[in-house]
């Protein structure tokens, strides 16, 4: 029964992180966009992200869930010369729906679950 229940746990939790839809980009530290047009790493091994069409950036204010992973990165522009700024990494989602509100009911069962397999084996 232990088994069963370490199985589920595993399988709950490996499920969620497979079915969240965080997309990343880079926060500019200067300006209140997201970059999201990734481009690798630069030559010192950091991501980088372009900033060449209007379409390559989002208002931060139309993301939702933004989540700082703390990495940087840079973000190079080509609008008006060439420039680079630094910025940080961040997972964020489009839709007002942060990937955690979906599961609350099944993270609330899974720990009744092992609440009430443990409260048995007393």
């Amino acid at each position: 029964m232990k088994l069963f229940s370490s199985l589920f746990i595993i399988f709950f939790f490996s499920s969620l992180s497979f079915s969240a839809k965080a997309a990343n980009g880079c926060l500019s530290s200067s300006t209140t966009y997201t970059y999201i047009n990734p481009e690798g790493k630069n030559r010192n091994g950091v991501p980088s992200y372009y900033h060449r069409y209007e379409s390559d950036r989002i208002a931060s204010t139309n993301t939702y869930c933004q989540v700082n992973t703390g990495e940087g990165c840079y973000i190079y522009s080509t609008r008006d010369g060439y420039t680079s700024s630094p910025g940080t990494i961040v997972q964020y989602s489009l839709v007002n729906n942060c990937p955690i509100d979906d599961y609350v009911g099944y993270i609330v069962c899974g720990f009744a679950i092992i609440g009430f397999l443990s409260l048995k084996k007393l």
